[in-house]
């Protein structure tokens, strides 16, 4: 050891300790749930986003994170839409998740569903990078797109996953259609900014989406917060600018319209994660 050299053996009696400890919870995953060291180390992350590590007599524990904020603001995962960061020496907000991704799999470790289906699923990208990052989905997959391009190339994609099975369907916002879906309860529905690109979707949207199932949950990751406005809550410059950018570009101008006053069943229960910070007054994030 260099003279002068020191380094607290607290800190290393602690990192020896946790360690272990991970080690024990990585085995878990490797050996129960079937995953690679990459979508173990994923899943111990995820973890330990919503969960601190504590320190008691007889060993450690994970428990569970209470956020300093109103429950009314909350994500449906349990934690906050924002987190501070530090920043130049100043303290800023940032997003709580780094995408839609990581919140999906944080809510499906707490709602284990028999269906998973994005609707507006682009190319695939979403649910291979939930594969791949994740492991293998306790549920059957289901890709709805608009486009012939992006359903060959999801399928495409698809098939390079060993052991990996999905179907891929013709999803159009403006009349959707989930009779390919055949389970009939505990169903996911999630969209990433593809209700966005229809203008208008009809009065009974969601009405079709959950046609004929039971306990349908919606994730929706769509930017409508300029949609929402109330006495205690007016929209600011950036929603203004949106809005007025939604207008020219033709993009959606009725989501929370349809979702909040439309025609939503009670076997949906809606989750509303990309409304900005705003909330409809009373504030709304389940129906039924």
């Amino acid at each position: 050891m260099s003279e002068g050299a020191h380094q607290s053996e607290r800190w290393l009696s602690h990192y020896e300790r946790a360690w272990k400890f991970r080690h024990k919870q990585i085995q878990e995953f490797l050996e129960i749930n079937g995953l690679n060291s990459y979508q173990a180390i994923e899943k111990l992350e995820r973890l330990e986003q919503l969960n601190q590590v504590v320190a008691l007599p007889f060993g450690m524990m994970f428990q569970k994170i209470n956020f300093p904020v109103p429950p009314e603001q909350l994500l449906p995962t349990g934690a906050p839409a924002l987190k501070p960061i530090q920043i130049l020496e100043r303290s800023v907000p940032a997003s709580f998740y780094q995408g839609p991704v990581d919140l999906i799999m944080d809510w499906l470790s707490m709602n284990p569903v028999k269906a998973i289906v994005e609707l507006g699923a682009g190319f695939g990208q979403n649910l291979v990078k939930m594969i791949y990052r994740y492991g293998p989905l306790q549920a059957q997959i289901y890709a709805g797109e608009y486009t012939q391009s992006g359903q060959d190339l999801a399928k495409f994609l698809f098939e390079k996953i060993p052991g990996f099975s999905a179907k891929v369907f013709h999803l159009d916002h403006k009349a959707p259609d989930l009779s390919v879906v055949q389970e009939s309860q505990d169903i996911l529905i999630f969209s990433c900014h593809s209700i966005e690109q229809v203008t208008k979707i009809p009065d009974d949207y969601f009405e079709r989406l959950t046609h004929g199932k039971d306990r349908v949950h919606g994730l929706f990751f769509e930017p409508f917060g300029f949609q929402i406005s109330s006495a205690s809550m007016h929209p600011g410059e950036v929603s203004k600018h949106h809005e007025a950018l939604a207008k020219e570009r033709e993009w959606n101008l009725n989501f929370a319209q349809v979702l909040f006053t439309g025609r939503s069943p009670s076997s949906l229960i809606t989750r509303v994660p990309g409304s900005a910070g705003m909330r409809p007054d009373p504030p709304i994030n389940q129906r039924g």
